[in-house]
């Protein structure tokens, strides 16, 4: 289902949140701009202010020190000198440099994660009130060094069911690093899926149909949601570098409570709406 520029889901409305869930359901991706493009310019606007001063971020696997092939988690990162040259200098070594907080260090992804038309879908698809667990506010840069970590099929086991929220930032055609979506693997597993926890997209590919293998390209501002405890991947960044912002609805802790919860201000709870301050149940208040 495609949602035209503007358009915003309403909870109320049958072709609203209660089909986009049914949608989910029934193994669709649904896409639609429902948040306006000025709002998600002005986060990226943030972050390129953190990416060129090297501050507020996580740490920078150096991807350029790995080997083909490294299906292991990063276990070498730029040191803080290197950070402190800026994204021109994270080009050379990694795949994707990622914000720290971006509750706390994008105040624009704020309203964005708690509005009612995102959340409305959540609700309907889960059948009660959602939480906001992870956010990924992330660059991948046009580069060629090979894929790593994110960029090979996995099945999200964050929760056992819950939803990823993704807005580009910029315009994603085939080059531009599409996230890719196995379309029913959250229900559909083959013996042996949990041998591993990486897979390569010609492994999948023997597992899966071709036409069930979905890039999603898309034009900046619109929304991808997909269950992904279901096999998916990031897709290498060609020909020109990729933003995108991630947000998980949840109704459990991820990772059952054993992982730092994402940090909110007071002062931007406090503007909310009781039913909105629900949705910051797994978020940490902070001064």
């Amino acid at each position: 289902m495609t949602l035209r520029a503007g358009r915003v889901l309403k909870a109320d409305a049958l072709t609203g949140a209660k089909r986009v869930a049914l949608e989910l359901e029934e193994k669709t991706l649904p896409r639609g701009q429902v948040v306006p493009k000025a709002e998600l310019e002005a986060i990226r606007a943030e972050f390129e202010n953190h990416l060129d001063a090297g501050t507020c971020l996580n740490k920078i696997s150096k991807d350029s020190a790995r080997k083909p092939g490294d299906f292991t988690g990063a276990e070498v990162f730029l040191g803080p000198d290197e950070v402190r040259l800026g994204q021109a200098h994270y080009r050379k070594h990694a795949n994707y440099v990622s914000l720290n907080e971006p509750l706390i260090n994008s105040r624009s992804v704020v309203p964005i994660a708690f509005r009612e038309s995102l959340t409305g879908i959540a609700a309907e698809y889960f059948g009660c009130a959602p939480a906001i667990g992870s956010l990924n506010l992330r660059k991948s840069f046009a580069n060629g060094i090979p894929e790593f970590d994110t960029l090979y099929f996995h099945c999200d086991e964050n929760c056992p069911d819950f939803l990823k929220f993704f807005f580009y930032l910029n315009d994603v055609d085939l080059e531009g690093g599409p996230f890719c979506y196995v379309r029913g693997s959250h229900r559909n597993r083959f013996p042996g899926w949990r041998s591993k926890y990486r897979w390569t997209h010609e492994e999948i590919a023997t597992k899966y149909p071709e036409q069930d293998i979905l890039f999603n390209t898309a034009q900046a501002g619109d929304l991808i949601i997909a269950n992904t405890t279901g096999f998916h991947r990031g897709t290498k960044v060609l020909a020109r570098d990729r933003s995108m912002l991630t947000l998980d609805y949840v109704v459990h802790e991820e990772y059952w409570g054993k992982t730092p919860k994402f940090k909110i201000r007071r002062s931007d709870l406090a503007r909310f709406t009781p039913e909105q301050k629900i949705l910051a149940d797994y978020l940490t208040p902070t001064d």
